[in-house]
């Protein structure tokens, strides 16, 4: 089974790396490193374990922070584009 991830995303491996593996927590400015983007089609891989996606669906940025729940699903999947909408029933009088 082939994987997607977006080149931008796998770009910034290095960074998340340096930043978890390198940078002591005293250094860090918050616990999950933060990552805007509008690829909804990439692969979450398990680099981005402690990272923190906000994924654009077509209207606002949505926070999605990773786990291991989340490895190899798409970021779309967890970004829902469309409001559910339900109607309000009427009440009869008595």
């Amino acid at each position: 089974m082939k994987y997607y991830c977006d080149y931008n995303l796998l770009k910034l491996a290095p960074k998340i790396l340096f930043y978890y593996y390198v940078n002591k927590k005293e250094q860090r400015k918050s616990n999950y490193f933060k990552i805007k983007t509008k690829s909804r089609s990439s692969t979450i891989l398990p680099f981005f374990e402690k990272c923190c996606f906000y994924v654009y669906n077509g209207k606002k940025y949505i926070q999605l922070p990773i786990t291991r729940k989340h490895f190899f699903y798409k970021l779309g999947e967890f970004s829902f584009t469309k409001v559910i909408c339900k109607h309000n029933k009427k009440k009869k009088r008595s």
